[in-house]
């Protein structure tokens, strides 16, 4: 319990100091969740101010996205596989890059 609470806080305090780097336009991300993904310790995932969480748990099984509303209602999925990526390279999961319409953009 307590070195997940310390993996946890760990996570959090990188995801602010990575959230610093972002342009000033950009979306204002001021929520970082910690998901845990069968097998690891947890992974930070930083949503936007106005969106919702629609997942019933942070614990995320294999195959089973990750379920956010973003400010217009719209469903927004983060694969499990993501999680899992972000999770082996210690990066930050950023829930506005699975946003339908941004990822039609790219």
């Amino acid at each position: 319990m307590k070195s997940t609470v310390v993996c946890s806080m760990f996570l959090a305090v990188r995801a602010l100091a990575s959230m610093q780097g972002r342009a000033e336009d950009e979306v204002r991300l001021d929520l970082v969740r910690v998901y845990f993904v069968t097998g690891s310790k947890g992974v930070a995932v930083a949503i936007p101010e106005n969106w919702k969480e629609t997942s019933k748990t942070r614990f995320v099984e294999p195959g089973t996205p990750i379920r956010l509303r973003d400010e217009a209602d719209r469903s927004v999925e983060i694969p499990s596989e993501a999680v899992a990526r972000a999770f082996k390279m210690k990066s930050v999961l950023w829930a506005y890059d699975y946003r339908k319409d941004r990822m039609v953009a790219q």
